[in-house]
């Protein structure tokens, strides 16, 4: 079932991505989808390759096609490269990052849209049905499911994901200060162990999800320990607003260029 009727912004934020982005855009192109209820709006920010080339020539190749397709290009001094340690994350990242996703919200608020499709740009969409498949749920805050522990523990690649569940006290080990942990590896590895339509509720979620545009009032995106979609979770839910994951909606994370390699040469990682 193709859904044609809901307006779609679609937004990512683009650093220094010139090493995926052929293959993110081929795969953002081919999604199941009218084109012409698409708006696609890349925000690129410090970005020091040739992502902005890359993406220029997407534009000037499709634009016709889609509703609007859109570049801002942002250059902030002093933001050091993202090297995944909690230093820079903690001291430079998130807090950064959180500025450039409330100019992708400042940008949606501003047209009409009924939703707005979160995805960053080392995502590729290997489900052509994503965006049907999420609408189709009704719900105000959805993620797609997606698996991120490739790059440390590949021989648990699936223990590791963007959905997480707050636990009570007396549980053991949480995975930080905040008190969540991710959902249990067999839900996310066995479709026979989940609930009706794919679907769990989730306290954290991020990376490829589908937002609500009536939700957006009173939900920002801020500083947090564990991130931005932290922050932006954390409101929604002082909101009463549930989030859920789609675990029947897998879309491939791509978290360096060895494992992009991989991928492409038809290694299975998922």
């Amino acid at each position: 079932m193709i859904l044609e009727n809901k307006k779609i912004f679609i937004a990512t934020l683009i650093r220094d991505r010139s090493w995926i982005l052929p293959h993110f855009l081929k795969y953002l192109y081919e999604l199941n989808y009218n084109k012409k209820d698409i708006s696609i709006f890349f925000l690129i920010n410090n970005s020091k390759d040739d992502s902005y080339q890359i993406i220029q020539n997407f534009r000037n190749t499709n634009l016709k096609k889609y509703l609007d397709i859109t570049i801002e290009n942002i250059d902030i001094k002093n933001i050091p490269d993202d090297v995944r340690t909690m230093n820079v994350r903690n001291n430079y990242i998130y807090n950064h990052l959180a500025n450039m996703r409330n100019i992708i919200l400042d940008r949606c608020n501003k047209n009409k849209f009924d939703y707005i499709f979160s995805i960053d740009s080392d995502i590729l969409l290997i489900n052509k049905d994503t965006l049907n498949n999420l609408i189709s749920h009704k719900k105000d805050i959805i993620s797609s499911i997606i698996y991120n522990g490739y790059e440390f523990k590949p021989e648990l690649y699936y223990r590791f994901t963007n959905a997480l569940i707050k636990v009570a006290e007396e549980r053991l080990i949480p995975i930080n200060k905040n008190k969540t942990e991710f959902i249990k590896s067999q839900e996310t590895r066995y479709k026979h162990l989940r609930k009706k339509n794919g679907l769990i509720e989730v306290d954290l979620t991020g990376a490829i999800y589908l937002i609500n545009t009536k939700i957006l009032r009173d939900i920002k995106y801020g500083y947090h320990i564990d991130g931005e979609d932290a922050y932006f979770c954390n409101s929604a839910q002082q909101n009463k607003i549930k989030l859920y994951c789609d675990m029947d909606t897998y879309n491939q994370h791509i978290m360096s260029e060895s494992w992009l390699n991989k991928f492409l040469d038809g290694e299975k990682i998922n």
